[in-house]
């Protein structure tokens, strides 16, 4: 079974996202990497056949076996094409893009990525690549808890394959403050915040090691969830901001005003949505 798929577009953008599939197909038990791409009307052959032959000397390079699959879109949506042709694989991860900025799209709304998140039928993690030049060699990366005391094992399954790169990682978690917040209760919520990260911490010590690098939990109070992620994104010079999305959080409705749509415009690194099958 082939626990990495790659959903490729055939776009710059998918090439970038390309490099992050081999690594990250690299660090799977079969080191095997399929890629679905779905053939649409008018598409430039001889310059998808060059496209794809970069990327099969990268997955050479990282001793990645490579199993392209082209499907054609017929007169069905793209999302439920693909779907058709990603194995079932309860181990096993998608790996797709996002769009390039657009003025007035949002980043996630509307895209591919979205709909296979949304439907979860597979585990899917969607990357904005903001630096091409890193070439997913994530050494530093920083994992955006929820409050939820399943987000740890959640992400597990995507830690694991970026683990074997990392050199430290950060953990962070936002806690919101009540409007007329004291001393005593931002105490508490801090308190809070660090008894989360403190069993995140422990449950993740399984999926890194026996890897040894420094690990740095920090809690934050504020009432800008996406600001605030931003904002310690860019202060720990992270490569790579990990979060998670759950059907509530992903932006079916609004864009601009959803936290990771504003995330993903502000980030100043790249930035990995994951959804993990199953999860609500």
């Amino acid at each position: 079974m082939v626990s990495t798929v790659f959903a490729y577009n055939g776009s710059t953008h998918g090439d970038w996202v390309g490099t992050y599939a081999v690594r990250l197909a690299a660090a799977a038990p079969d080191s095997a990497l399929r890629v679905v791409h779905v053939e649409e009307h008018g598409e430039d052959a001889e310059r998808f056949a060059a496209k794809l032959a970069r990327l099969e000397e990268s997955a050479a390079a990282a001793g990645v076996a490579l199993e392209v699959r082209r499907v054609a879109a017929g007169s069905g949506e793209v999302a439920a094409v693909l779907e058709e042709a990603i194995p079932d694989d309860p181990a096993g991860i998608v790996v797709t893009g996002l769009r390039a900025r657009e003025t007035g799209r949002g980043l996630l709304r509307g895209t591919i990525s979205e709909r296979l998140m949304s439907s979860a039928r597979h585990s899917v993690l969607a990357l904005r690549v903001v630096s091409p030049g890193l070439l997913g060699q994530v050494e530093h990366l920083l994992f955006a808890l929820s409050q939820n005391p399943r987000s740890a094992a959640r992400a597990a399954l995507f830690l694991r394959r970026f683990a074997p790169g990392l050199r430290r990682l950060s953990l962070l978690t936002v806690m919101e403050p009540p409007r007329a917040q004291t001393a005593a209760e931002v105490n508490t919520l801090h308190a809070l915040g660090r008894e989360h990260l403190r069993r995140s911490q422990a449950e993740l010590r399984t999926v890194y090691a026996p890897r040894a690098f420094p690990v740095d939990p920090h809690v934050a109070i504020s009432k800008d969830w996406a600001s605030e992620i931003v904002r310690q994104a860019a202060r720990v010079k992270a490569q790579l901001l990990l979060i998670g999305a759950t059907e509530r959080s992903l932006p079916s409705r609004l864009v601009f005003g959803n936290p990771l749509e504003r995330v993903l415009e502000d980030a100043p690194c790249d930035v990995a949505i994951f959804h993990r099958k199953g999860a609500p």
